[in-house]
């Protein structure tokens, strides 16, 4: 196992985006990140 997250919860003044997310990627998984330009996506 590569990464592991366990009941991650992130909102905004009461309301949340997601509550209690769970995931784990494997070392063979293939994933992608989504998101602006100049945001962090590096590739590493």
């Amino acid at each position: 196992m590569l990464i592991k997250a366990k009941d991650i919860t992130k909102g905004f003044d009461g309301d949340f985006l997601y509550k209690n997310v769970s995931f784990k990627i494997e070392s063979r998984d293939k994933i992608g990140l989504v998101g602006k330009t100049a945001q962090g996506k590096q590739p590493c």
